[in-house]
């Protein structure tokens, strides 16, 4: 198969990641044969094998990339979002921290006063 004679060919793994794009190795003769098979990224240090990122992926790889860049933007403005609110209820949220410790002090000495049965 196919996938077997690139794993063979190249000695290695069969997929690899460079730069966020999908690439398989494939002998630099190989590729200069046909250089439709897609965009080489990065090429060994030999300069034997080339990889390449197939042509078929390179259009759903760079939908996933906007994809990518679109959830990071709705990530940030989400985080805004929430700092400008905390920033905005500031001091509710302050006086809400003291009320909570306080409480949680009347809790602890009720529960030492059941356990030392005073």
């Amino acid at each position: 198969s196919t996938k077997e004679r690139l794993a063979v060919e190249s000695g290695g793994a069969l997929t690899m990641e460079i730069n966020g794009r999908l690439v398989i190795p494939i002998s630099q003769d190989k590729y200069s044969q046909n250089s439709m098979m897609g965009i080489v990224h990065d090429a060994s240090r030999s300069g034997k094998t080339a990889y390449v990122e197939p042509t078929e992926i390179v259009g759903p790889t760079n939908e996933l990339r906007q994809a990518e860049g679109e959830l990071r933007a709705e990530e940030a403005r989400v985080w805004r979002e929430l700092t400008e609110s905390i920033i905005r209820h500031r001091k509710e949220l302050e006086r809400n921290v003291k009320v909570i410790g306080h409480l949680d002090v009347v809790m602890g000495r009720v529960r030492l006063g059941r356990k030392l049965e005073g």
